[in-house]
């Protein structure tokens, strides 16, 4: 007897786009986060201060019993719209810390997630503050 599997891969609830406001340094912005099927994300962290500023982390992620999210940051990119000598300082600053940053999320790999139904989750970060995100859609 032959059992067809078709139609029973189950995608995992965290699949999808979700944004947050963030605040850095008393700038806002926005964090849109994107996971894929195939365990890859992409965050884009937008801010505008004197320069718009992009961050944009790329790696890995797998999420465990729905609620213990594990990410492994590949890479990170500064996109800086602006010029002179804010932008030109902002991007030897990244340059310089950017392995440092990298170690330093990947040294804390694992969120335990809270979820607020089927499009909103939370978390506390590694400086004690709580992120909410909502599913874009």
């Amino acid at each position: 007897m032959l059992l067809s599997l078709s139609g029973c891969h189950r995608v995992s609830p965290i699949v999808g786009t979700w944004e947050a406001p963030v605040t850095v340094k008393s700038f806002t912005g926005t964090s849109q986060l994107q996971f894929d099927e195939d365990g890859t994300y992409r965050d884009i962290v937008t801010i505008v201060g004197k320069n718009a500023i992009a961050i944009t982390t790329t790696g890995t992620w797998k999420l465990e019993d729905q609620s213990r999210l594990t990410t492994h940051v590949d890479d990170m990119q500064l996109q800086l719209i602006g010029s002179g000598a804010h932008a030109d300082a902002a991007r030897k600053l990244f340059e310089k810390n950017k392995a440092k940053m990298i170690a330093d999320t990947n040294a804390h790999p694992t969120d335990v997630l809270t979820w607020h139904g089927n499009d909103s989750y939370s978390y506390v970060n590694q400086m004690g503050e709580t992120r909410t995100f909502r599913r874009v859609k």
